[in-house]
């Protein structure tokens, strides 16, 4: 992906995800609070996972191994208890976190077949 790439989806699309929905769980419902770990934790597990997958280090897989995957268990199972969130509300985050993901693994396959970049691979 590219610098700009990175930046904008970031920027955008995670964290004004996650913006609404902390801003949500503050004033409405905790539970909602489980949609930016899910997205840390999804993004986490994809670091390792490509890692794994490729046998080779990737940017972000230090982070995710060290910090987001501990830090994201430990934090939905404190919002989990303290929301007394549900299977639904587990259920939503993860869908999210999900949907986010694929958007984005999406944009970098598109990317690199209008590049002519998957044959490469």
């Amino acid at each position: 992906m590219t610098r700009a790439a990175t930046f904008w989806i970031n920027a955008l699309l995670v964290w004004a995800i996650d913006l609404v929905a902390l801003w949500t769980a503050y004033f409405g419902d905790l539970a909602i609070g489980l949609v930016p770990i899910y997205i840390m934790g999804v993004n986490a597990i994809t670091h390792v996972a490509g890692a794994v997958a490729w046998r080779a280090y990737n940017p972000g897989l230090f982070t995710a191994g060290v910090v987001f995957l501990p830090f994201s268990i430990a934090a939905a199972i404190e919002i989990s208890n303290d929301a007394d969130a549900g299977v639904g509300s587990q259920l939503l985050a993860l869908a999210v976190a999900v949907a986010v993901h694929a958007a984005l693994i999406g944009y970098v396959i598109s990317r690199d077949r209008r590049l002519g970049l998957a044959a490469a691979a």
